[in-house]
C-alpha cells in the first residue's frame, strides 16, 4: 500500500493558480458557451409570512445545492433594516428553495435557527435542542432532539449510500469531545450513538482539514503563519 501523501497549502495554492489559469483560457476560447440561461433576482425574493424586511441580495451567506434539482440559498442572523419590526436591533434567518429554472418553490424563516441540506433532500432547520427536516415546501417532516438534550447540534449527511446510516447530528460534549446520534432510514430512527474527537467528522473519522483525495492518498490542509507566506 502506497504511504499516504500530504499536500501543504503552498502547494494548494499553485495547484489553484494552475487550475484557474487553465480555466480563463478554456473560458476565453468558448465565451459564448459561458453565457447565463437563467438568472435569480435576489432582491426581488419575499419570505412568506416574515415581518423582517432584509436586503437579501446581500445578506445571503449560503447557496447550496439540496439535491439535483433544488437549490436552497439562506441567511444567517439577517439584520432587519425596517421600522415595522418590534425591535431596531431584531435579527432573523431566512431560506429559499429554487428550482433549477430559478423559480421560488417556498420559503421559511427563523428568529432562532439555520438552514442547511438534509437527507433524503430535505432541508435541517435548526432551532433550539433540535433539528426539523423540512420537505419541498419547506414544511416539518420530522423534527429530532440534538444529542443528550444539548440545546445546538449540526448535521453531517453520509456521502456514501454503502454507510449504514444516513446522516448523523453531533454536538459538543466539551472542548475536546462531540457527541453524534447515527440515524437511518425515512422517517428517521435512531441506529446509534458515538463519541468522537472535536471536528473530526463522523462517517470519515477524519479531521475537518484533512481531504480523502483517493482510497491511499490524503491531503492535509494547514493554515500558513505569515512568516511562511
Amino acid at each position: 500500500m502506497r504511504r499516504p501523501s500530504y499536500l501543504g497549502w503552498n502547494s494548494v495554492k499553485v495547484l489553484a493558480c494552475a487550475v484557474a489559469a487553465c480555466c480563463s483560457i478554456h473560458s476565453s476560447a468558448n465565451a459564448q458557451s459561458l453565457k447565463s440561461t437563467k438568472v435569480i433576482d435576489l432582491a426581488k425574493v419575499k419570505i412568506t409570512g416574515s415581518t423582517c424586511k432584509v436586503n437579501l441580495s446581500s445578506e445571503f451567506s449560503d447557496i447550496q445545492w439540496v439535491d439535483d434539482s433544488r437549490l436552497l440559498a439562506s441567511t444567517y442572523w439577517a439584520h432587519c433594516d425596517d421600522s415595522t419590526s418590534s425591535s431596531s436591533k431584531k435579527f432573523e434567518t431566512a431560506a429559499v428553495l429554487f428550482d433549477i429554472n430559478g423559480a421560488i418553490l417556498a420559503t421559511d424563516h427563523s428568529e432562532t435557527g439555520m438552514y442547511t441540506k438534509g437527507p433524503h433532500g430535505t432541508v435541517a432547520a435548526f432551532q433550539t435542542g433540535k433539528v426539523n427536516l423540512l420537505d419541498a415546501q419547506m414544511r416539518a417532516e420530522q423534527t429530532i432532539p440534538c444529542p443528550n438534550n444539548s440545546n445546538t447540534c449540526g448535521i453531517t449527511v453520509a456521502l456514501s449510500s454503502t454507510i449504514d446510516s444516513d446522516f448523523a447530528l453531533c454536538a459538543s460534549f466539551d472542548r475536546t469531545q462531540r457527541i453524534c446520534d447515527f440515524y437511518t432510514g425515512w422517517p428517521a430512527t435512531k441506529a446509534r450513538q458515538a463519541s468522537f474527537p472535536a471536528g473530526e467528522d463522523p462517517f470519515s473519522r477524519l479531521p475537518g482539514n484533512v481531504w480523502q483525495a483517493s482510497p491511499n492518498e490524503k491531503w492535509l490542509f494547514e493554515e500558513l503563519t505569515e512568516a511562511e507566506l
